[in-house]
C-alpha cells in the first residue's frame, strides 16, 4: 500500500500511524527527492523573474565552465538547473539560482539571510551565497579586532552552515552571535541521518544535505569558502588549540545545528 498520493486536488497525503494527514512541504520535498523526481532547489519560483538574477555572475559561472556567449546560455541555465520553463512557456529562475546568483534572494526565500548580533548592535545580511559569506567575515573581522584570531575556523564553519543548512526551513535563518567569551554560529538543519557528531568529525566524505547546491558553487568558489566544506571538523578544533575548546552541539528535536568557539 502506498504511503502517500497526490489525489484531484493536487494536495499531497501521507500516512501518520493510523490517520491519514496532508503532507507538509518539508515532506513533499523529501518523497520527491527520495523517488528521483526533483531537487528542491530546482523548483522553479513563481513570483520571480529573470531580471532578478544577477547576470553579470552568472556570465561569469559559465566563463569559468569556458562557455563564452555574449549572454548567459539559457540552454545551460536550464541544464545545470538555475533556471526552469514555467508552464506558459516563460522562464522563472529556480530556488538554487536564486540562492547562487539572485540579486536579492530574501524577497523570495525569507530564510536566506544571517543575523549577526554583537554589542554594537543586530545587522540582517543579506545576498546571494557569495555575499553573505564575504559580508558575514568583514563584519566578524571590523568587530573581533584580533589579528592572531583562528578566522580560517570561522570562517570554514559559516561556509558549512550556508551549505549544509536546511533550505526548507523557511522560518530562520542562520544567527551568528559574537560574546564577551564566545563566538556562537547556528544554521538551521541538524546534521543528516545517520551523522553523529563524532562521526561526522572524523568523515572526509560525510552525507551532504545539498549535494546539488555544493557542486555548482564549486565552480565560483574563488576564496575556497566551500571547498572543504563539511569534511571533517577536527580542523577546526585544532586551530582552536591554543585558544580553548570549540563546541559542536546537534539539537536534533529542534533542527538546528551550532558551534560555538572560544575567544
Amino acid at each position: 500500500k502506498r504511503q502517500h498520493q497526490m489525489l484531484q486536488t493536487g494536495a499531497f497525503y501521507i500516512r501518520r500511524g493510523s490517520t491519514t494527514d496532508i503532507a507538509r512541504r518539508t515532506e513533499i520535498a523529501q518523497m520527491m527527492q527520495e523517488n528521483g523526481l526533483k531537487t528542491y532547489e530546482t523548483v522553479p519560483l513563481a513570483k520571480a523573474t529573470m531580471d532578478d538574477l544577477d547576470k553579470k555572475l552568472l556570465q561569469e559561472y559559465f566563463n569559468n565552465l569556458n562557455v563564452c556567449d555574449n549572454e548567459p546560455n539559457m540552454f545551460l541555465m536550464e541544464a545545470l538547473g538555475f533556471i526552469a520553463e514555467a508552464d506558459n512557456g516563460e522562464y522563472l529562475p529556480t530556488i538554487g539560482g536564486m540562492i547562487i546568483f539572485g540579486k536579492n534572494p530574501s524577497i523570495f526565500l525569507p530564510q536566506c539571510h544571517v543575523k549577526l548580533k554583537s554589542s554594537e548592535g543586530i545587522t540582517h545580511i543579506t545576498g546571494n551565497i557569495f555575499s553573505m559569506i564575504n559580508q558575514t567575515l568583514e563584519k566578524i573581522k571590523n568587530i573581533l579586532t584580533d589579528d592572531t584570531y583562528p578566522y580560517d575556523a570561522v570562517e570554514e564553519s559559516m561556509a558549512n552552515a550556508m551549505l549544509h543548512r536546511d533550505y526548507l526551513d523557511i522560518s530562520r535563518g542562520i544567527v551568528v552571535e559574537i560574546k564577551d567569551n564566545c563566538i556562537e554560529i547556528s544554521n538551521p538543519g541538524a546534521l543528516v541521518a545517520g551523522n553523529v557528531t563524532l562521526r561526522y568529525m572524523r568523515d572526509n566524505n560525510p552525507k551532504r544535505r545539498n549535494p546539488w547546491l555544493y557542486q555548482r558553487l564549486l565552480i565560483m568558489d574563488y576564496k575556497r569558502h566551500f571547498l572543504r566544506a563539511g569534511t571533517g571538523l577536527f580542523r577546526i578544533k585544532e586551530a582552536f588549540v591554543e585558544r580553548g575548546k570549540v563546541k559542536f552541539i546537534n539539537l536534533g528535536s529542534r533542527n538546528l545545528f551550532k558551534v560555538i568557539f572560544p575567544r
